[in-house]
């Protein structure tokens, strides 16, 4: 998921996409989408906030809170995999939506915007790793490697 960053989801593309998303609203407490679900497309949140969790186990683990400005589903949407995550509604909150075969059109119509995906798949790839980093990695009673 790529989180807010200074001038939103390049805003040049997702003036592009205009004619093809949609303004989603969800109730707090819906679920967008949960792990192993096929990606149905794109979302850029508009407003309010969407609980990231990896439901695995016996407790699920909280990724992350999108919060206005991150979006979901694109590594899922360009590579064709399923959701890792869930994501759900923590309140009442708007997502724009494109739909996978629609984004992928676009993309093809539209090869100018490729980098632009490059660098924000770049940037959530990044961002996981410094996640990963920060995770406790030794056994109990292993002492863990500096970072």
């Amino acid at each position: 998921m790529t989180q807010p960053r200074a001038g939103g989801f390049f805003p040049d593309l997702w003036q592009a996409l205009e004619s093809r998303k949609c303004l989603r609203v969800y109730p707090k407490g819906t679920l967008l989408f949960q792990q192993g679900d096929e990606a149905a497309g794109v979302c850029l949140v508009e407003s309010g906030r969407l609980q990231v969790w990896l439901p695995e186990g016996p407790a699920s683990q909280v990724m992350e809170i999108a919060l206005p400005g991150a979006v979901l589903g694109l590594c899922e949407s360009v590579s064709g995999s399923q959701h890792r995550t869930a994501a759900e509604a923590v309140e009442t909150t708007a997502v724009w939506f494109v739909k996978k075969q629609d984004f992928s059109d676009f993309l093809a119509q539209n090869r100018e915007y490729c980098m632009q995906l490059v660098c924000l798949l770049s940037e959530d790839l990044h961002g996981l790793y410094q996640t990963f980093r920060s995770l406790p990695h030794g056994r109990k009673g292993e002492e863990t490697a500096p970072n």
